[in-house]
């Protein structure tokens, strides 16, 4: 599903298997755009994919059942979540790839489970990133935060694969 500038909208109960992204919200002019209680499996790049930082602010990826095999691109990244938007309470488990979630900065990462298997990282922000808030999630392995002290990283654990 492709979203672009959209204001109060709920993509919720899908089930997406395959192609390049379940879904895409796109645009910087999104606003309440939910995406909630859907399975998204087997995708080549992501799960959900937010390729732009919004202006306006109130997006969520909630509760989502996330998963990719050996076929997913090496860059894959469960969610990649961009300014003033918030993943919470999503089950991730990545087979291949980058990232279970890959937050850019202004982004909160809370309450979600990641199991990356031969990912990269569970959860990752880069070097340059600010006021990311990473909370209460757990992950196989430890979140990665090149960002520094801007980013507020606290109550995370690590789980058994």
């Amino acid at each position: 599903i492709d979203v672009t500038d959209t204001v109060d909208l709920l993509i919720s109960g899908n089930t997406f298997i395959g192609g390049k992204a379940a879904v895409n919200i796109a645009g910087v002019l999104n606003e309440n755009v939910v995406v909630s209680g859907n399975v998204m499996r087997a995708q080549y790049r992501n799960g959900v994919n937010t390729p732009s930082d919004q202006t306006l602010g109130g997006n969520q990826i909630a509760g989502n059942a996330i998963t990719c095999d050996a076929t997913a691109h090496a860059a894959y990244d469960g969610i990649l979540l961009r300014a003033k938007q918030i993943a919470r309470g999503n089950t991730i488990t990545l087979d291949h790839g980058h990232a279970g979630i890959y937050p850019q900065s202004n982004s909160i990462v809370k309450d979600n489970v990641v199991r990356h298997g031969t990912a990269t990282y569970s959860i990752r922000m880069d070097g340059g990133t600010t006021a990311i808030i990473v909370k209460n999630n757990e992950v196989t392995t430890a979140v990665v935060n090149a960002g520094g002290g801007s980013n507020e990283v606290s109550d995370n654990s690590v789980i058994a694969a």
